[in-house]
């Protein structure tokens, strides 16, 4: 069963309770968004995008937004770009209580692999107005190796298990296996693995896995799969759980999220 695929150059408006998105499809795969966002001091945010990259900046980004940066946090600020590759795991830290608006570029078009596996805070006075992936990749093949960029490291207590349980979900999570059977295999008990993975990276590995599947559910629906036929795809086999996870990760329900629904009117 198929639905209307998202179309080019349309803008599409999602409003939820803690923010606002509105998208355009500027090439296949690739969406310019503009987004509001509500924060609250103190707050702390995990984000991952699958196999989704993405490339953003807030032009009047006020002090105190952190990104975590090995065992310490660094601060974005206003002229700061923040790309964050695929099935990369970024912890956010907010000290203040406001809205904030994002503009940036999300997609799951595979980069060059000089940038795979790399997450940058980019320093620049210009504000490019990107019309394609080209011009994307030219930028951030310019600038990832200037002074002025900063390659974010993950937590450097990160342990070997933690990273070969994400590998592992990395590669497996639409297949449906239960992470029952990862640690089966890896013969460890259940608690060890939860927490030494949350330990390692802000959530647990089911949450983790749950992330994957909904932003993989998400490039699905935008090809015109209809979201029954796409929550089977990614892994999900209850439909009431996948809503469930789609709710409290996106904060609205997956029917609305189809081109007629979040078409402005």
């Amino acid at each position: 069963m198929t639905s209307k695929p998202f179309e080019m150059n349309k803008s599409y408006y999602l409003k939820a309770k803690s923010y606002s998105t509105s998208s355009k499809i500027i090439q296949k795969n690739v969406i310019s968004f503009e987004r509001k966002e509500l924060t609250s001091v103190d707050q702390k945010k995990i984000d991952c995008f699958s196999s989704h990259w993405l490339l953003a900046h807030s032009p009047e980004l006020p002090r105190g937004l952190f990104i975590r940066n090995g065992n310490k946090y660094t601060e974005l600020k206003s002229k700061d770009y923040i790309f964050i590759s695929c099935y990369a795991i970024v912890e956010w830290y907010f000290t203040f209580s406001k809205e904030i608006s994002w503009r940036g570029y999300i997609s799951p078009v595979p980069l060059p692999k000089t940038l795979c596996g790399k997450t940058m805070i980019i320093s620049t006075e210009s504000q490019p107005d990107f019309q394609s992936l080209e011009d994307i990749c030219c930028f951030l093949e310019y600038h990832q190796n200037k002074k002025t960029t900063l390659q974010i490291e993950e937590q450097k207590k990160i342990s070997v298990l933690a990273k070969i349980i994400k590998q592992h979900i990395n590669e497996t999570y639409s297949s449906g296996e239960s992470l029952n059977t990862l640690v089966e295999k890896l013969r460890v008990s259940r608690m060890t693995f939860s927490s030494c993975f949350k330990k390692s990276y802000g959530l647990t590995p089911i949450q983790y896995q749950h992330r994957l599947r909904i932003f993989e559910s998400l490039r699905l629906i935008n090809t015109g799969v209809s979201v029954t036929d796409a929550l089977f795809a990614v892994g999900f086999s209850d439909p009431g759980q996948y809503i469930d996870h789609f709710k409290n990760l996106l904060e609205t329900n997956p029917r609305n999220y189809s081109p007629k629904n979040l078409l402005r009117p």
